[in-house]
């Protein structure tokens, strides 16, 4: 990709008035998506889509270069760009489009994405004739900002924090997370929840462990839908919840759904379906995800265990907690499901099922 500039009428102009030894003050950089057929006679950028963020110029002998940076994250809605608009204050005018560059091929930004385009934007000077930029703050981090967040990426290890909460309000807490964890994350909850759970996005150090009450409490902390874990580069432990199936559900979901390469584990928990009725599945695991469960319990569901495209699902006992399920393991697609000590080879089913996955038992045969 390149990038041709073309002056204004007043920019060119305000050229001329520089060369009696004056400063070039440029105030911003306009990212557009319009097409400036006559930069010449153009007064402002059409179509501006956002404002870059603009560092402080630096000189290459009678060249001075200005380092624009587009930060996609910063948009407002998706565009294509396609000219930048360089402005600079005239000492006689105030600010004035100084310069236009077009590229030569359009580029599609994604609003909210992590695309970063650098571009450095140079101008003629000569001793007489100096610069200087307004610095613009778009996209960039102060240093109040930055240096916590440097203190826990850089930290020996990651600090444990312990949170006691309504599990109704674990969504909300999890939702305003950095997605970057570098710490590790105990969540103690109780009570019930009727939405849909939802742990996605998270990576770097840190872990996610969502804790209910002990037995001898007395209290519980019931998940009345479903969970969904996805794309957790961060270990995600679940202990001591119990997953019940609503009444209105759809056909080929799960209590627990791990997918896109997460790490998660069960510990102590209960998967309870609608028995006869049931169209839904106890746990499952999908695209290469890591799925174990100790000591879990899973009744009365349309399909137990479910694993498919590189998921793997490993299951260990008690026997008692699988009954009255339809289907124990099914897998499908590249799905494999390991069945540990004390786990019947049916899970509580009539049946299993494999299209291109394999069960494998205890003894690492295949069923």
């Amino acid at each position: 990709m390149e990038i041709q500039g073309y002056f204004t009428a007043k920019g060119l102009a305000l050229s001329a008035k520089l060369l009696s030894g004056a400063t070039l003050h440029v105030t911003r950089v306009a990212a557009g998506s319009g097409n400036t057929a006559k930069p010449a006679s153009a007064a402002v950028l059409p179509q501006i889509r956002q404002t870059l963020a603009v560092n402080t110029p630096s000189h290459r002998g009678n060249t001075a270069v200005i380092p624009a940076t587009l930060v996609a994250a910063q948009a407002a809605a998706d565009y294509t760009l396609t000219e930048l608009g360089v402005y600079a204050k005239d000492p006689d005018l105030g600010e004035i489009l100084y310069k236009v560059y077009k590229l030569s091929e359009p580029v599609d930004i994604a609003a909210g994405s992590s695309m970063v385009l650098r571009f450095y934007l140079e101008e003629s000077v000569s001793q007489d004739l100096d610069m200087v930029v307004t610095v613009s703050p778009a996209g960039l981090i102060t240093e109040e900002d930055f240096f916590p967040v440097r203190d826990r990426v850089m930290a020996a290890e990651a600090v444990v924090k312990p949170y006691t909460m309504d599990i109704g309000e674990l969504q909300v807490f999890l939702d305003d997370l950095p997605r970057l964890l570098t710490e590790h994350l105990r969540f103690y909850v109780s009570g019930t929840l009727m939405e849909t759970l939802f742990i996605k996005g998270f990576y770097g150090c840190g872990s996610i462990t969502i804790i209910g009450p002990d037995s001898a409490s007395g209290d519980v902390c019931v998940l009345q839908n479903r969970a969904e874990v996805e794309a957790c580069l961060v270990p995600v432990e679940i202990s001591r919840i119990s997953f019940e199936e609503p009444v209105a559900t759809a056909a080929n979901q799960s209590l627990l759904s791990a997918g896109k390469s997460s790490l998660v584990a069960l510990h102590s928990c209960t998967f309870t379906g609608l028995g006869a009725s049931s169209i839904i599945r106890g746990v499952s695991a999908y695209q290469g995800t890591l799925l174990t469960c100790d000591s879990v319990a899973i009744s009365g569901c349309a399909t137990a265990v479910f694993s498919s495209s590189g998921g793997s699902v490993h299951i260990s006992g008690p026997a008692e907690g699988f009954h009255d399920n339809t289907v124990g393991a099914y897998a499908w697609k590249g799905g494999t499901v390991y069945l540990y000590d004390q786990v019947p080879e049916l899970l509580g089913g009539n049946t299993n099922s494999k299209k291109s996955g394999l069960i494998i038992k205890q003894t690492g045969t295949l069923l």
